[in-house]
């Protein structure tokens, strides 16, 4: 701990793995019949927003 500052490691990464697992679920027919699946998982990160972002760090109690 620095003096009067708090280093917080957050695993941002959680709330976009947990995001695009969602939009894979309800999109799978999408990605199964696409001919580049790649393009598919791309639009699936559109999917973690900001809004969703900042309401997940809420929800974990961090100061936003």
């Amino acid at each position: 701990m620095v003096r009067g500052c708090a280093i917080l490691y957050v695993d941002g990464w959680l709330l976009m793995f947990l995001t695009v697992k969602h939009w894979i679920r309800r999109n799978w027919r999408k990605v199964q019949a696409a001919e580049y699946p790649e393009i598919a998982l791309l639009e699936s990160s559109a999917a973690v927003t900001a809004e969703k972002a900042r309401g997940w760090f809420v929800h974990s109690g961090y100061n936003v």
